[in-house]
């Protein structure tokens, strides 16, 4: 009798067993999935890693736009405009931010910005950005809209960006939930 009794307690332990493992490697690849890919987009070569904007007060109509472009062929890319919904904002543009004469100057990059093979640009707060001007509506943390960043070669990777209080938080995702 024992033998039966462990032949069927190995069955249900068999039964359990997958059904839980299953749930178990589901539930662990949607986290992983959406804790690495969450806020990256890739086209071709080019990759966009954490696109955000910082929020806005209620009066204000411009913002900032940041994110890392990374490329990983081996030919340069440009990119060369940045593309808002008119439901978000009336223009969008990229600006560099130079040191000139001891003052900082912010100026349209209106030549785009070349990308080399194997290296990264960020583009960030106090440096090289994309700018929104004529917002619609505030910004405030949360929110997201669609955009579509245009490069010479790679041509259209459209991305999301997240309303976020800025880079220290935007590490963790946990606003994306």
């Amino acid at each position: 009798m024992s033998g039966f009794v462990e032949s069927m307690n190995l069955q249900v332990k068999k039964f359990l067993y997958k059904p839980i493992m299953k749930l178990l490697f589901l539930a662990s690849a949607c986290l992983a999935s959406f804790s690495i890919g969450a806020h990256d987009f890739k086209v071709g070569d080019i990759e966009i890693q954490h696109p955000w904007v910082a929020p806005t007060i209620a009066s204000s109509r411009v913002t900032g736009v940041y994110f890392t472009v990374k490329n990983l062929g081996k030919t340069s890319d440009k990119l060369i405009r940045i593309e808002v919904s008119d439901e978000v904002a009336d223009s969008a543009s990229l600006h560099e931010l130079r040191e000139v004469d001891g003052l900082l100057r912010m100026r349209p990059l209106s030549n785009g910005k070349q990308i080399h093979p194997g290296k990264s640009v960020q583009f960030k707060q106090g440096g090289d950005h994309g700018m929104l001007m004529g917002l619609k509506a505030p910004l405030l943390i949360g929110d997201k809209f669609e955009a579509s960043l245009v490069f010479e070669n790679a041509g259209i990777v459209n991305v999301e960006f997240w309303a976020e209080s800025g880079p220290d938080s935007s590490d963790s995702h946990a606003n994306h939930l």
